[in-house]
């Protein structure tokens, strides 16, 4: 199925105070990237929107997932972002009523059940989501009950909240494969100027 990835926009401004409109100092968002790459593996077609690179309005963002035509919208938040993330989600539901809408990030994962009762959310995936996802998408592709699959919480039949279990965590880190930059726009990273000096640039877990 089609599953989309979106980042809400957070500024360099808002990140450290700063005023100016720098379009620098972002990288690629690991975390998702690893996520999508075990989706795509697992025959899935992923496209990531990482909104805090380009100056999207909101009509620029349903245009893409029109595009796109997903069956999963999966929205990434922390703290500063929530707020972001639920107008996001409100609105994308409006243009995709019957698109499944998961939460995930730091900011779900120390909430899950507060995050889900927002009235867009449907799922939220918390904690390492590779697996979970994994298990998750293919779930929804088949109709099937999204109950037992550990790491998420989600809303049954609209209205009861149901809180699986946490996933334990990967042991052995070489399991999952090395995250793909084929979903981003490259070009758009570019570092603050008083950091590295070469482009292009990205950035790699250890």
């Amino acid at each position: 199925m089609n599953i989309a990835f979106i980042t809400p926009p957070y500024s360099i401004e808002e990140r450290y105070g700063t005023k100016g409109g720098i379009k620098k100092g972002f990288l690629p968002p690991l975390g998702l990237a690893y996520i999508a790459t075990v989706l795509k593996e697992a025959g899935h077609k992923i496209k990531i929107l990482d909104l805090p690179i380009y100056d999207y309005t909101m009509e620029d963002v349903k245009r893409e997932m029109n595009r796109f035509n997903p069956g999963i919208i999966a929205i990434a938040a922390i703290t500063p972002t929530i707020e972001k993330a639920y107008v996001l989600a409100d609105e994308l539901k409006k243009e995709f009523p019957d698109v499944v809408m998961v939460f995930g990030g730091v900011h779900p994962s120390l909430y899950p059940e507060e995050t889900v009762k927002h009235p867009s959310v449907d799922v939220v995936v918390y904690g390492e989501a590779e697996y979970t996802f994994r298990e998750l998408a293919e779930a929804i592709e088949k109709g099937k009950s999204l109950k037992g699959i550990k790491g998420t919480v989600y809303k049954d039949n609209k209205e009861k909240i149901i809180v699986n279990g946490p996933r334990p965590i990967i042991k052995n880190l070489n399991e999952l494969p090395i995250p793909s930059r084929e979903f981003f726009d490259m070009d758009r990273y570019i570092p603050l100027p008083n950091q590295y000096k070469s482009l292009p640039v990205t950035n790699m877990m250890t």
